[in-house]
């Protein structure tokens, strides 16, 4: 199989369920890719290469690299995936829309980086959003970290001049140091009595709001569902 001669518009036999490492690395023909039954991208997969639209509605695993410095990539369906790896969509600085799926639980360091997304809001199933995930999102402009989000490491939204809005939701409990590093411009919306609320407030001189209020009796049915696993 030679790359240089792959065509624009390649559709996959349904039998494809992984697209190996390296498969489309630094491919300047291809433009856009189809597969009903793709679940896995690997590791370095796109990389560098030309593709603009990557169809694939039953993905769920993105490799660290694997579309990194796709500069073209426009559109692709994200919805059921649950891991990025390290670096997964840097610098893919036209694609400015996705959509997380609501089970997503890693989101790798730079897995977004230098994107053009405009707007983020994540659920997830005890997510863990790693070091400078979303740095240098220029057109950034606000993010919501859902139910389901846990853990926002440090530099998650370093360089993001745009960015006004951070929401944090019950969930989000732990924090670097510097996690918000950079945010000095951003108003964070904040539910009273979370954790998020509590390190916001007495670790930090960043403006905040109070948008709800997680009360004594919603914090003591959250901790026997967690004690009983009916989360």
């Amino acid at each position: 199989y030679i790359l240089s001669k792959t065509p624009a518009n390649v559709v996959l036999d349904d039998k494809v369920m992984v697209i190996g490492a390296f498969a489309f690395y630094n491919n300047k023909n291809l433009k856009k890719l189809s597969g009903k039954t793709i679940g896995i991208v690997d590791a370095y997969a796109f990389n560098g290469s030309t593709i603009e639209e990557f169809n694939a509605n039953m993905l769920m695993l993105v490799g660290g690299n694997a579309f990194r410095n796709c500069t073209n990539l426009k559109k692709i369906d994200l919805r059921n995936v649950w891991e990025f790896g390290i670096s997964a969509f840097e610098n893919c600085t036209s694609l400015d829309t996705v959509t997380f799926s609501e089970s997503v639980y890693d989101i790798g360091a730079l897995a977004f980086a230098n994107t053009g997304l405009k707007n983020v809001t994540i659920y997830g199933d005890d997510c863990y959003i790693y070091e400078a995930a979303f740095k240098g999102c220029k057109e950034l402009e606000s993010v919501r970290l859902e139910e389901g989000v846990s853990y926002v490491g440090m530099n998650a939204f370093l360089d993001c001049p745009k960015l006004k809005t951070i929401f944090l939701s019950k969930t989000v409990k732990y924090f670097e140091d510097n996690t918000f590093n950079g945010c000095d411009n951003v108003t964070f919306e904040l539910i009273k009595n979370t954790t998020a609320y509590k390190y916001i407030k007495n670790n930090t001189d960043f403006d905040y709001e109070v948008v709800g209020n997680y009360s004594l009796w919603q914090r003591i049915i959250d901790f026997f569902r967690a004690l009983f696993g009916l989360d």
